[in-house]
């Protein structure tokens, strides 16, 4: 159930990761957009977390964004917590929904009316 996966990608995504950092770890957060060839709108992302500079981690998360998809832009940092991001999609087209939480990035996607896929993100190590 989503439920179920929801619960599983919590656990799984607020283990601590190796830091490649030293005092203040951070994090971003990247978000494409774009139509493909058939005028269908689709979405990419990518999280980063656990650099020494917030130049670092937006360079990391564009890059990640960018493998799988196109118009990339840094849409947040952070330096404490975590980041997750559900994209949704509906008949007007999608959405990519943000937060410091799983279940809050979904709920939120879903509260608007979209069927929102489970989110994808990370947190920093404090």
């Amino acid at each position: 159930t989503m439920k179920a996966l929801v619960s599983a990608l919590l656990i799984f995504a607020t283990q601590p990761a190796l830091a490649d950092c030293t005092d203040v770890c951070w994090g971003a957060v990247a978000i494409g957009m774009w139509l493909n060839n058939d005028g269908i709108a689709e979405g990419s992302s990518g999280v980063a977390s656990n650099y020494s500079t917030e130049e670092e981690a937006g360079q990391r998360a564009l890059a990640i964004c960018a493998a799988t998809g196109w118009n990339c832009e840094v849409s947040e940092t952070f330096n404490t917590g975590c980041a997750f991001v559900s994209f949704g999609r509906n008949s007007e087209g999608i959405i990519a929904i943000t937060s410091d939480t799983v279940s809050g990035a979904y709920n939120d996607c879903e509260a608007q009316g979209y069927d929102c896929n489970a989110p994808q993100g990370s947190c920093v190590a404090e």
